[in-house]
């Protein structure tokens, strides 16, 4: 293993070391000064989010909770949206590896060094899970990436789309953490709607009492975009709390979708802000929370 594919495994360690304790402080600093909070029951998420969907006529059949997700796979699917641009054609290649079974050859010397160092750390997380056979990158002055991913059940479904999830989850809880709000994100939800349909939810997050719903796409956006208007409607989620992150979608499309349809759509890009400017104020959402208690 070359030096780069060393620094770049030691910094993907660390940054994942960094996260789970930045997330432990942030708990921490929230019952500090307040003693009365620890004799407060644990609060179990599923059921928050059970009984939030139970008084629209819904039935949860299943969910993941953020927290249960392998943190390396957040990671690097973190990565993966975050350079998008630069993985755009990387993941193409992908998926028609997966059909053909061919190692993928790819020269990044036009790469910046720091989009070159995020997918080293991407694919060698990737190897570590076995969503890759093979991984090598020869630095300067080859700039050569050879890659061969796994054609089992799970890589095929990371590489295919479930990647863009993991990405937008992890952006979610940046931005519920940095707000102030308890990390309640809730993954893949399947639920049974009211007339008796089985219904899937990419990523749902209470905040406050209030439901915010993403959805996420790597293509084919247009048959679905009406679907979730109306299915979160039906969630009584306001169109400011609803979203559709589509990768790789043009400024043009997603204005006008923006314009037409009462969903914000976004792209890896501007989703964080997005999402962060939607964000109600933590001591507003509190005293509304108060009021309906009342």
């Amino acid at each position: 293993m070359g030096e780069l594919e060393k620094l770049n495994e030691t910094l993907a360690r660390i940054l994942v070391e960094l996260e789970k304790l930045t997330a432990a402080h942030g708990k921490k600093s929230s019952n500090d000064g307040h003693d009365d909070e620890k004799n407060e029951p644990v609060v179990n998420k599923g059921e928050l989010l059970k009984g939030y969907m139970q008084k629209c006529g819904i039935e949860v059949l299943e969910y993941t909770l953020f927290e249960d997700i392998n943190q390396t796979l957040i990671f690097s699917a973190y990565n993966i949206g975050y350079f998008f641009c630069e993985m755009d054609m990387i993941l193409k290649r992908i998926k028609e590896s997966l059909k053909s079974g061919n190692v993928i050859t790819i020269n990044l010397k036009d790469y910046s060094q720091n989009a070159i160092t995020g997918m080293c750390s991407t694919f060698s997380g990737m190897k570590k899970l076995a969503f890759l056979e093979y991984y090598e990158y020869k630095r300067a002055p080859h700039y050569i990436l050879k890659i061969k991913p796994n054609p089992h059940s799970k890589s095929v479904a990371f590489f295919n789309g479930k990647w863009l999830e993991y990405f937008t989850a992890k952006v979610v809880a940046r931005a519920l953490r940095e707000h102030g709000y308890d990390q309640n994100i809730f993954v893949n939800v399947k639920g049974k709607m009211p007339n008796g349909d089985i219904f899937e939810w990419d990523i749902l997050t209470l905040i406050g009492g209030e439901l915010f719903s993403v959805e996420c796409k790597t293509g084919d956006y247009q048959r679905y975009i009406e679907k979730y208007v109306n299915r979160a409607k039906i969630m009584h989620v306001p169109a400011e709390h609803r979203f559709l992150i589509v990768a790789g979608i043009d400024n043009e499309a997603m204005t006008g979708l923006n314009d037409i349809y009462d969903i914000k759509v976004c792209d890896t890009k501007n989703f964080e802000c997005t999402f962060g400017d939607a964000l109600p104020n933590i001591e507003e959402s509190c005293g509304k929370q108060e009021s309906d208690n009342m």
